[in-house]
């Protein structure tokens, strides 16, 4: 039997979705038997993210509709549970009544997945269609004095064919000091908010990025991933280059400097539209990246203050002062060893904890910004090192690990983060550094075994999310498999191979293919064959991976054991 809500007049008829914040329902309005989505939200606290979201959308939105977002109708408490109701969505084509259970709301998300299934993808003039109402949404938002922080194809449902934004849950005002939220890959990073960089932006030009390619942003600006589905070489050079100044878009949009961006939501949308009608948008133009700016500066405005005359007599002595100046700095910054590790060393002594857990946040953004740069990624790597070790006293030899440790955002590690510790380890085994490697190694398991974005399983990396780390797991393990030499296959294997299966990390890494699943049921058999003091891990580990597999794998794996 259903449950009737009596206070708002709807009646549950089944669950349509769920997201952190609350359970979606089909309703019915017994006031005129439309049907109804229903919002029924988890919080109970008046001060919670929802509660303070719908009360902003009801003050300021609901005041100034817009065609583009997801209207709310009805707000109303049931008991101690608040309820919103807004307008049914069109649906995917599963079902046609919304009462079946196979009937799904259309998002833009699950049109991106019939798409690749179809073989088929979106024109220029269709990507343009659906970022243009995706942008005005966020610029009328944006013109309320609020962000929606949560802009992402899940998020964005077709209402009478037109794609529309929705979920208000993390809506906020805009102010300078903006907290970092929202879905990861979507999420505009801590320095771009530093930088007055608006998240609606940055999600939108994620968005595009995801519509353009159907792949995760977090393979934003990597040359391989910038294509239809089909490929580059199948696609026409007037769409080739139609997606290059697309791309070249939501470069710029996603600038680090706030001069390099776009000011205005409509400008976003003038250039999009501008790309799709085959007019050429320029890649945006970069200056040389500082190497440790928040750190330097504070460090060159210290060293000022040391050699500053008590008193400035203007004339031939000023002159000499200003015209010494750049001999003093190159003094002070000759070495950038010097610099960076003992000039840093003695500056974070004098600096409270929190300004230099800011300053380690910045330095991560720099990491991965530079992570394919390896003459940058190791400098930056030291600074990171030296900051954090300011932070928590670490043990000789454990600095790459707990460094890495302190580089998570909310228990989650983003994909280029993990490249970063992929590029470490490799540069420490070429320099013959095996402790360091081991410790790189090190971090690399126990941050993918505690990654709250892989813990829901393999089936979560199969929507195109942590291919660093894929990518990783399966040249370790090829690696292993490949090396014919017993004294070397023992080797790798106890300082590789071990530690990624005692944590489960292949497992979280590998989508369910038949060529991975024989590769670990290889690996598995090659670990006891000699002799590893974790094969029985291994072994449950596995069992644990099959029984989420789809049917007709597990067949296979039966196949081969």
């Amino acid at each position: 039997m259903c449950q009737i809500i009596t206070a708002g007049n709807y009646r549950l008829i089944r669950k349509i979705g769920k997201g952190g914040f609350g359970t979606v329902w089909l309703a019915e309005d017994s006031r005129d038997l439309s049907l109804r989505a229903l919002k029924e939200i988890f919080s109970l606290r008046k001060d919670s993210h929802e509660r303070r979201a719908l009360d902003l959308y009801m003050s300021k939105l609901a005041r100034n509709p817009c065609g583009e977002i997801i209207a709310i109708t009805d707000v109303f408490d049931e008991g101690e549970k608040t309820f919103y109701a807004m307008p049914l969505c069109d649906g995917d084509g599963s079902a046609e009544d919304p009462r079946s259970p196979d009937w799904q709301s259309l998002t833009l998300e699950r049109l991106i997945s019939k798409k690749r299934e179809s073989g088929t993808w979106f024109t220029a003039e269709e990507v343009a269609e659906i970022m243009e109402h995706v942008a005005r949404a966020a610029g009328k938002i944006s013109e309320m004095g609020l962000v929606h922080r949560d802009i992402k194809p899940a998020n964005i449902l077709y209402k009478g064919g037109k794609p529309c934004v929705a979920d208000i849950g993390l809506i906020a005002p805009d102010t300078p000091s903006l907290s970092v939220a929202g879905t990861p890959d979507y999420t505009a990073p801590e320095w771009y908010l530093r930088a007055s960089g608006n998240p609606d932006m940055w999600g939108c030009a994620a968005t595009l990025y995801t519509v353009l390619t159907g792949n995760s942003p977090d393979l934003m600006g990597r040359p391989a991933y910038m294509w239809q589905p089909c490929g580059k070489e199948n696609m026409r050079p007037e769409d080739v280059a139609k997606w290059t100044s697309l791309h070249n878009v939501a470069n710029r949009a996603t600038r680090e400097r706030a001069k390099d961006r776009y000011l205005t939501f409509d400008d976003f949308i003038a250039d999009i539209e501008r790309a799709a009608n085959g007019v050429k948008i320029g890649a945006p133009t970069t200056g040389e990246p500082a190497r440790f700016p928040a750190i330097e500066a504070k460090i060159k405005e210290s060293a000022l203050k040391k050699i500053k005359p008590k008193r400035i007599f203007w004339g031939a002595g000023t002159l000499i002062t200003l015209l010494c100046l750049p001999f003093l700095f190159a003094n002070i910054f000759k070495s950038s060893g010097k610099t960076t590790e003992q000039n840093l060393e003695q500056y974070m002594a004098t600096l409270p904890r929190a300004e230099k857990i800011k300053l380690l946040k910045e330095c991560r953004e720099r990491l991965i910004a530079n992570r394919h740069n390896e003459k940058d990624l190791i400098r930056n790597f030291k600074e990171a090192v030296i900051i954090a070790s300011s932070i928590v006293p670490t043990q000789p030899g454990e600095e790459i690990y707990s460094t890495l440790r302190m580089m998570r955002v909310n228990g989650i590690y983003d994909n280029d983060l993990y490249g970063v510790m992929a590029r470490l380890e490799d540069y420490y085994e070429r320099k013959g550094d095996t402790k360091s490697a081991d410790n790189a190694r090190k971090a690399m398991c126990f941050i993918a075994a505690t990654d709250k974005s892989l813990t829901t399983g393999a089936t979560e990396i199969d929507a195109g999310k942590k291919n660093e780390l894929r990518e990783y797991v399966t040249k370790k393990i090829d690696k292993f498999l490949s090396e014919q030499d017993p004294k070397k296959s023992l080797e790798i294997m106890k300082r590789e191979i071990e530690s990624l299966f005692a944590m489960y990390v292949p497992y979280l890494a590998l989508p369910y293919t038949k060529e991975n699943i024989k590769r670990l049921l290889d690996v598995k058999a090659k670990m006891r064959a000699y002799g590893s003091s974790i094969a029985e891990v291994a072994d449950s580990h596995t069992k644990r991976y099959l029984k989420s597999a789809p049917d007709e794998l597990k067949d296979f794996a039966k196949t081969l054991q």
